[in-house]
């Protein structure tokens, strides 16, 4: 299995997300993780 494919889809692996103004927050999605939980996984 590819480590990319355990990236978060919403922040791309960073941990981080943008916003419109270049303010970084942590992503909501992973939690600041970068990857994503099983229970995100595509089927």
């Amino acid at each position: 299995m590819n480590l990319r494919d355990n990236n978060c889809l919403a922040c791309d692996g960073s941990g981080l997300l943008m916003d419109d103004e270049q303010w970084h927050y942590v992503c909501t999605v992973c939690e600041g993780s970068g990857i994503r939980s099983l229970e995100m996984k595509e089927e």
